[in-house]
């Protein structure tokens, strides 16, 4: 491999990582690291070219492979805040997408005629690569790439699917040497083999993942329901007999008023009227939701305004109803939380349309909105298992009920609709 042949690797290696790549988290001074790493990445690769009379020494062909893998890590590490697990898994998807897009390039060159091409310094072999490489990239950005951003694989990969992949992967490039050595690199088998087995690798790698993470979301949205049960029949029983106290206490207050001035009575009134729950929905369980959040957020001047028939979820699971209007509420109240005490209000809207119920809930905002496709993610610096799976819980829920869930945000006032069918 000349300087120039070397050189053409290198960049496509760390192009091919930057498919992966461009969505994780970026250091300070992003792009003068990258410019910077992007020189030195070639600066090794022109050092170390394979030259002739090297070429069939497989010793140093090894030990050239595995100082330019190191280099594409090191580069991935200088750029992006990654782990070294997930940093390591990612240079080997580079190296997996580099080795197939190069093999196909080798097939093209195959194609009687194309091996006399020449442009320049460049050969039959550099122009294949310049007219097979960047479209096989582009496509595979579309379809791999932004799909382990969207999924957040620097995250959350997983350990077991990135084993099995980078062990492929590995494997493939012994095979590629063993290749090389009998002198049957060119054959079209075996270019047809190592495209298939390194698509393999990424189709472990990423689209296994995205299947695996789906499955996993599931579970937790599941395993949040039955909390939400738990903790629904806790959160009514406590209503229930604060509702009862409160209710005794306002009738023994009644007797010792008397004794007491109207500034003492009304103080007492107003502590008992925060307790005390008024909320008729026509539901019990979003009474219950309404009535904790009163308790929770009256003292940091949530005002909740509810308008409908809450009768019309009757069709629904009791726990259901409350994990839906709860995420929903709970939502709205932290946004607004942010905002000056006189914007701090949460709408609750209740109707039926046809056979459909339908349910928002409308509250300003600071106007930083994050999203992942129609769903919003969470805004919130702990990142722990139940947070931003809320909405996606709510998601899960309409579908379940034949619905669906909407979001709109339009002069800083956040919607959220969901819309399921009477059963």
């Amino acid at each position: 491999m000349t300087r120039i042949g070397s050189v053409f690797y290198m960049v496509e290696l760390l192009v091919a990582e930057l498919i992966f790549l461009y969505a994780c988290p970026k250091r300070s001074k992003f792009f003068l690291r990258l410019i910077l790493a992007f020189v030195g990445g070639i600066l090794i690769a022109y050092l170390f070219p394979i030259p002739e009379e090297l070429r069939g020494v497989q010793w140093y062909i090894f030990i050239r492979q595995v100082l330019f893998i190191a280099t594409a890590y090191i580069f991935s590490l200088v750029c992006f805040r990654l782990n070294g697990h997930v940093t390591l898994s990612l240079c080997m998807a580079g190296l997996a997408v580099q080795h197939l897009t190069y093999l196909a390039a080798g097939m093209l060159q195959q194609i009687e005629g194309v091996s006399d091409w020449k442009f320049g310094i460049l050969g039959a072999s550099h122009i294949c690569e310049l007219i097979v490489v960047p479209p096989l990239y582009v496509l595979i950005y579309f379809t791999l790439g932004r799909a382990a951003a969207k999924e957040e694989y620097y995250k959350t990969s997983n350990l077991r699917l990135d084993i099995l992949a980078i062990s492929i992967i590995l494997f493939n490039n012994v095979i590629n040497r063993v290749a090389y050595y009998f002198e049957v690199h060119d054959s079209p088998i075996f270019k047809i083999y190592g495209i298939t087995v390194n698509l393999l690798a990424l189709i472990i790698q990423f689209l296994l993942y995205g299947r695996s993470s789906i499955e996993n979301e599931k579970q937790l949205i599941e395993k949040m329901w039955k909390e939400d049960k738990i903790h629904y029949a806790l959160t009514k029983g406590a209503i229930d007999v604060i509702n009862l106290k409160m209710h005794d206490m306002k009738h023994r207050l009644d007797l010792v008023n008397s004794k007491m001035t109207d500034e003492e009575i009304k103080s007492i009134r107003d502590s008992i009227s925060l307790y005390d729950s008024s909320v008729n929905t026509g539901n019990e369980v979003i009474n219950v939701v309404l009535m904790d959040y009163n308790i929770r957020y009256a003292k940091e001047g949530v005002v909740y305004t509810f308008n409908g028939d809450g009768a019309l979820f009757s069709f629904m699971k009791e726990t259901d109803i409350y994990t839906l209007f709860g995420n929903a509420i709970s939502n709205a109240s932290e946004a607004v939380l942010k905002l000056p005490i006189e914007d701090r209000g949460v709408f609750i809207n209740v109707e039926s349309k046809g056979e459909f119920v339908t349910f928002s809930v409308r509250n300003r905002y600071d106007g930083v909105y994050l999203h992942d496709g129609t769903l919003p993610k969470t805004s919130k610096e702990d990142n722990s298992f139940d947070h931003g799976y809320g909405v996606r819980s709510m998601a899960m829920l309409a579908q379940k009920y034949g619905g669906d869930l909407r979001i709109s945000t339009k002069d800083k006032v956040f919607t959220m609709t969901v819309f399921m069918i009477k059963s």
